[in-house]
């Protein structure tokens, strides 16, 4: 992975063990819940 890769679709491309792929996993669960939390009043 290149340094300060921080663009998610830099970091998919970078996965080459289970532990990387577990991480971006949890990283893409947890923009999901934040995403989520934003929209959630939007629709309410």
């Amino acid at each position: 992975m290149k340094p300060g890769g921080n663009d998610l679709a830099d970091r998919q491309e970078g996965v080459s063990t289970p532990q990387e792929a577990q991480e971006l996993h949890e990283d893409l669960e947890e923009l999901k819940i934040i995403r989520d939390s934003v929209l959630e009043p939007l629709y309410a």
